[in-house]
């Protein structure tokens, strides 16, 4: 499935980082995106599953909720497994627009509805 650019964009208040280095070192060339939301150490980001050796699954990407931020970077947890780098970005925006509908609530509710939004979204894929 193909998304279009109005589907990709990136909802308020998060940004996409360009280039993250604790994850492109790590993980590249299959090029891993990290989103970092406005004035707070969190982000999601998505990445390949499995480093890229000739026996892995490279179609297989991994959603993860980030604590910290681009340049310190304290804690990754794993969200959700998908197939294909679309569905990743599909789940990474699920995440990040429910995130943003829960303003009113606790930070943690924000980010436990947004994994549970992110992992749905993918199931009905």
């Amino acid at each position: 499935m193909t998304e279009s650019t109005s589907e990709r964009a990136v909802p308020a208040d998060w940004a996409e980082v360009s280039n993250p280095d604790y994850i492109v070192e790590k993980y590249d060339p299959r090029a891993p995106t990290l989103f970092e939301y406005a004035d707070r150490d969190i982000g999601v980001h998505i990445l390949p599953a499995e480093p890229n050796v000739a026996h892995s699954d490279t179609h297989r990407w991994r959603l993860g909720f980030v604590k910290g931020h681009r340049d310190n970077l304290e804690e990754a947890e794993p969200v959700v497994l998908v197939h294909g780098r679309e569905n990743a970005y599909h789940a990474a925006h699920v995440f990040m627009e429910t995130y943003n509908e829960y303003d009113d609530r606790d930070h943690e509710v924000r980010v436990e509805a947004a994994k549970a939004a992110a992992r749905d979204a993918v199931e009905d894929r």
